[in-house]
């Protein structure tokens, strides 16, 4: 969704392995080796080639251990 429309974004992190959904439908899936990032931080970061400003509401985030 674009524009004003309201997204739900999940990241799902287990060992090396990161699945990534937008509005519950998967969007990627890969495993990170090179940099073995583990646990501990979170990011968030967010880009455009051809828009701006960016401008990103968040409503709510949730960041918890399963």
């Amino acid at each position: 969704k674009s524009g004003r429309d309201v997204n739900e974004y999940t990241a799902i992190c287990s060992g090396e392995t990161l699945a990534l959904y937008i509005n519950g439908i998967e969007a990627k899936t890969f495993t990170e080796k090179r940099y073995r990032l583990r646990e501990g931080q979170v990011g968030i970061g967010v880009s455009s080639y051809d828009a701006l400003p960016i401008i990103v509401n968040m409503d709510w985030v949730t960041i918890s251990e399963p």
